[in-house]
């Protein structure tokens, strides 16, 4: 699709549909939107900081938009994508043949590593400790919400599931969050801080975790997918 509006004026699926076309600018200009968002999204569920699984993601959504219509935003099927690369990551990561469990198993358990070094907020330090001992499946759905504002619909709809479903299973994502809150926290204090102004320490980390720079470019040749 050409048309005369600047790429940082067209919409998602604009973009996404002249960059199908050929067009790197749109590539490059939905990887400018996105990867902020999907950087913050991979480093907090998978320890990682590089543009790797930015760029599988971007070009995963490429491939699959025929998909696309089937969701009612962009940014549904964006992370929706992303949820499926970040399962795939983690299925490459493992030592031996057992299928992980994204509905037990946590972060944590299925790939331990640095926490948030860089943080240097005791709340910060917390609540990044306690979302990745939740579930990983249930983290997602708490940094979708959380970090990325994306609706309860999006969610459902990002990891395939009916809206009463995952009304419950955030229900759920944030009873487990604040219970690993006091059960990692350094003092009874510091968990009371971290619980009192969740809201408000999720969106200082929010701001503060954003990449300075775009890291690298979307990989081209995979036109007409």
């Amino acid at each position: 699709m050409h048309d005369d509006a600047s790429a940082g004026e067209r919409s998602d699926a604009q973009l996404l549909e002249c960059w199908s076309a050929g067009d790197e600018s749109c590539g490059q200009a939905l990887f400018d939107r996105y990867y902020a968002g999907l950087a913050r999204f991979f480093r907090c569920a998978a320890n990682d900081r590089g543009g790797e699984l930015v760029q599988k993601t971007l070009l995963g959504c490429l491939e699959g938009r025929s998909r696309l219509r089937a969701h009612s935003s962009f940014r549904a099927y964006l992370f929706g994508v992303a949820h499926n690369v970040l399962r795939s990551e983690y299925r490459a990561r493992k030592r031996d043949a057992r299928e992980p469990n994204f509905s037990r198993e946590s972060a944590d358990e299925l790939a331990p590593g640095p926490e948030g070094a860089m943080l240097m907020k005791q709340e910060h330090r917390i609540l990044l400790r306690a979302l990745r001992r939740i579930p990983l499946e249930l983290q997602v759905m708490t940094q979708l919400r959380y970090w990325d504002d994306l609706s309860v619909k999006e969610i459902a709809e990002a990891l395939g599931l009916q809206e009463g479903t995952a009304k419950t299973a955030f229900r759920r994502a944030r009873a487990l969050l604040e219970a690993q809150i006091v059960s990692v926290a350094e003092s009874p204090e510091a968990a009371q801080s971290t619980l009192d102004n969740l809201d408000a320490w999720v969106a200082e980390m929010r701001s503060q975790g954003q990449p300075a720079s775009v890291a690298a470019a979307p990989a081209s040749g995979s036109h007409g997918a």
